[in-house]
């Protein structure tokens, strides 16, 4: 129904006397609410949803912001002095958004806003257990409704401007940057490792928007390419490569080589862009949205607490939102009362300087250099001797308001691949560092950036006869850690119960290690990765720390940030942090990382994944040289195998890492392991298979 009003939609799909403060309105909002930032919520979908856990409904539509250049709680949003303003004097932008709102309110309502990754919405699909759609019905759209029995108000809001205007992802249109005597222009890169032959390659990272080029002929683009991430660079010739539009030849968003770029190599563009969007109104955006869900009586629900869950880039946009001090609104309240950062590392990312690049991150082997892995890298204040600065993440709020119960959950990659290690030690690596009293910080052991199902991971090519079985991937699976840690942040915010302890491996115990300290056993065909993606003191130029402009690019490089791993324990799996029942009642290695096995540079980490190397069933089916024990050696039977999963999924729900109704389900997991690597390879031997 386009254009219908909040009001009527009020009317049309529930009685209001069932919303709790509800008043549903695309109206001009009042004087008070537009200072905050937010000027209507227009509507052009809704539907009720009957679900078995309670009806709910689900509003989408379109937020209208409008910011005050002069007002000092947009200060921090760089280039904001830049934007155009209206008659009004301030700058006019939208957001995609969505919510949905129980029929039945619950007392304190909580609302769980998705900062969402990419433009997607993926938190049904993780907390439900749902999975990616598209899903047939709408009870395989919602899952066992884990969010919808905790009485959430669940949002959305798009707050990335480079997002592709597509059906089901959440956008913002940014305001342009514009100086009065030229358009803005700067310096971009671009770069990409190419592991089969391509014939194009895209400006916009992950399948973003890229920026204008400007005078795409130019000879001030420059491409280079080289061999491997520290290898000398090579300029490629200005007449064998150009810019290409592929939807609008008016508006390039790839690069073309003549006869192709090759496999093997590194390809670097640094580029002149024009017009750059506004990309931290934003962060500004998702500050006023909520703020106006809490505070305004003509919201489309009032609710009284307000969490944020982020994950990968969202989660690093959130440690970004509290650097910039976003978690106070315009009235100096706090915004979000809790925060939820998902296998985000230690990083922050380009999503509040000129001519930012919102999607990009950095590994070991992509994504080289760009503005992600940042100093500081604490919650507290932490010096870096090195640069002689002293800071914290949440240096913005003292004591007082805007002080989130943050929660910072980390898989066993981002160690490897996104510097975990420095959100619990200093710039150094020499003595661990605390979190803050409102923090809690959890390592879930073994961990690959996602949970991958058993059935998708797929065996290593190449290996020898003599060595035994790896698996590409790792199916730890942590999520259900994450369903028992957010219904701890719920209770943590809404009714200040304390949450388990933080759960990290430490230096002062012998847990966290260089990588090449690490005791890992002599497996056959099992090569130890010689490093890991390291955090470097970055030089973008004079203006980037207070002006937030790059004149760098790329930039000069400097010493790295110390970085650590977690020790292994006898089989080689991770010993400390959360250790779920795949780790304690093992039928494999589960390594967090793994190498390019098959590509160039192969001892280099693999972006995200991780590697499994399951038991062998039986002593006879052992490879000569493995010496980790075999499946039968460490159980009786299949039924003393389970039993000793129960118990360790039992002390898991013990120390508030687990809910008891996902027991079944860790059993269930585990049961299936045990016919994959030990029932199946025996009857393979046997030549049953």
């Amino acid at each position: 129904m386009p254009g219908m009003s909040l009001v009527h939609l009020t009317a049309a799909l529930v009685p209001a006397r069932r919303f709790v403060g509800v008043v549903l309105a695309s109206l001009l909002l009042s004087g008070g609410v537009a200072q905050a930032g937010i000027v209507a919520l227009d509507v052009a979908q809704e539907r009720r949803l009957e679900l078995p856990w309670g009806n709910v409904v689900e509003v989408q539509g379109v937020a209208r912001f409008a910011l005050d250049p002069a007002d000092p709680a947009n200060a921090a949003i760089v280039d904001l002095a830049y934007a155009p303003v209206d008659d009004d004097g301030r700058v006019h932008f939208d957001a995609d958004f969505v919510l949905q709102i129980p029929e039945v309110l619950p007392p304190s309502p909580v609302l769980l806003l998705e900062v969402s990754n990419r433009g997607s919405r993926g938190v049904i699909g993780s907390f439900n257990l749902a999975g990616r759609g598209p899903h047939e019905t709408l009870e395989a759209e919602f899952g066992d409704g884990f969010l919808q029995r905790q009485g959430l108000v669940l949002g959305w809001l798009g707050w990335q401007f480079d997002v592709p205007r597509e059906p089901g992802r959440m956008a913002l249109t940014a305001p342009v940057a514009q100086a009065d005597a030229a358009p803005i222009r700067g310096r971009l890169r671009m770069d990409w490792v190419v592991d089969r032959p391509s014939a194009r390659l895209p400006l916009g990272h992950r399948g973003m928007r890229a920026h204008r080029v400007y005078e795409p002929d130019s000879a001030r683009h420059l491409l280079t390419r080289r061999s491997g991430r520290d290898a000398p660079a090579e300029l490629v010739d200005r007449a064998r490569w150009r810019f290409v539009g592929e939807a609008d030849p008016a508006e390039p968003d790839t690069i073309e080589m003549d006869g192709g770029f090759e496999t093997g190599w590194i390809y670097e563009l640094v580029w002149e862009a024009v017009d750059p969007p506004v990309a931290g109104v934003g962060l500004a955006a998702l500050r006023d949205f909520v703020s106006h869900l809490r505070h305004d009586p003509s919201a489309a629900v009032q609710v009284e607490h307000a969490i944020a869950v982020g994950v990968s880039q969202s989660g690093r946009l959130l440690r970004q939102f509290l650097y910039d001090g976003f978690n106070l609104d315009g009235q100096g309240r706090t915004v979000f009362d809790g925060m939820f950062a998902v296998v985000a590392g230690a990083g922050r990312g380009s999503f509040n300087h000129r001519f930012a690049q919102p999607s990009l991150d950095g590994h070991r082997y992509s994504a080289f250099h760009h503005p992600v892995d940042l100093y500081p890298f604490t919650s507290l204040p932490v010096e870096d001797p090195v640069a002689g600065r002293r800071e914290g993440l949440l240096d913005a709020y003292g004591q007082g308001p805007g002080r989130a119960r943050l929660m910072q959950v980390n898989a066993g990659y981002e160690y490897y691949g996104r510097v975990a290690s420095l959100l619990h030690h200093d710039p150094m690596g020499g003595q661990d560092v605390d979190p803050a009293i409102d923090e809690r910080l959890y390592h879930m052991a073994g961990g690959q950036h996602w949970v991958q199902p058993l059935e998708s991971l797929s065996p290593v090519e190449s290996l020898a006869d003599d060595q035994p079985m790896m698996l590409r991937g790792n199916a730890v699976d942590w999520r259900l850690n994450l369903r028992a840690l957010l219904h701890r942040l719920v209770l943590w915010v809404r009714d200040d119960e304390a949450p388990p302890a933080t759960q990290v491996p430490r230096i002062d115990t012998a847990g966290l290690v260089p990588v090449d300290e690490l005791r890992l056993p002599a497996i056959p065909g099992l090569v130890a990765p010689r490093a890991t993606h390291v955090a470097r003191r970055m030089d973008y130029g004079p203006r980037f720390q207070d002006h937030g402009i790059i004149d760098h690019e790329p930039p000069h490089v400097g010493l790295a940030f110390a970085s650590r791993v977690p020790q292994l324990d006898a089989l080689g799996n991770e010993c400390c942090g959360v250790r779920n029942v795949e780790l304690r009642v093992p039928l494999a290695t589960h390594l967090p990382w793994s190498l390019r096995h098959g590509l160039a540079n192969p001892g280099e980490i693999a972006d995200f994944s991780g590697t499994t190397l399951p038991l062998a069933a039986t002593p006879a089916l052992r490879a000569e040289q493995d010496l980790r024990p075999a499946i039968s050696e460490l159980y009786a039977d299949r039924g003393d195998f389970l039993r000793q999963v129960g118990e360790a999924a039992d002390a898991l729900i013990d120390a508030g890492f687990l809910l008891d109704e996902d027991r079944a389900r860790v059993l269930t997991v585990a049961g299936e392991q045990w016919h994959a690597w030990f029932v199946a390879p025996q009857e393979g031997a046997d030549g049953n298979e």
